[in-house]
Order: C-alpha cells, then structure tokens, then sequence
C-alpha cells in the first residue's frame, strides 16, 4: 500500500508492506552518512517532511525501514522514527539536530 509522504518534494510517497512489516520510504528519512530526517539542504520543507515521518512512525509494526540514502533500519523501527522526528539521540547512531518548524 502507498502512504503520501510530502516533504522532500511536494509529491513523495512510501510503500508499507504489511505482510513483511517493511517501510520503504525513500528520501524522507536517510542513514547514511547519519541518521536524520532527509538532507535539509535538498528537502524542499522540512517542518511537512517531519510531519510526514511521525504519519509513518504511527503505521504500526513496522520492523524493517528502507531509506533513500544507506542501510535499512531494522528492529523497533516506529520508535526509532518518533526519535528521528523528536531530535532524540539514537545508542551508537550519530543524529542531527531536530528540524526547525
């Protein structure tokens, strides 16, 4: 099923996969080279884009996270999200400060 998602263009949309409990949620969201919600610089409005990722982060049990930009998230994924969304510091997992609304 596919969720709007805007934020990094006014147009973006992710992919839940039930059965797999997987999220696919392009750029939204990136791991790489940390942890954060989307490249500010290249998110066309951040405050939407922090909107759209605490929609996903209240799919349910999502236990798998494919990002636009570096590894999967795997685990506890909704929690892992809400944290990205809040600015909170994940263990062992650099993070940019929250995004300004």
């Amino acid at each position: 099923m596919y969720c709007r998602a805007p934020g990094h263009t006014p147009g973006s949309f992710s992919f839940w996969w039930p059965e797999k409990r997987a999220l696919f949620c392009g750029d939204i969201m990136v791991t790489w080279p940390r942890l954060e919600a989307g490249w500010k610089g290249l998110t066309l409005d951040n405050p939407q884009n922090k909107h759209s990722l605490s929609s996903l982060a209240d799919l349910g049990d999502v236990e798998t996270v494919c990002v636009g930009h570096g590894a999967p998230l795997e685990g506890d994924c909704p929690s892992m999200i809400a944290s990205v969304v809040a600015g909170h510091r994940l263990p062992g997992v650099p993070l940019l400060p929250p995004i300004e609304t």
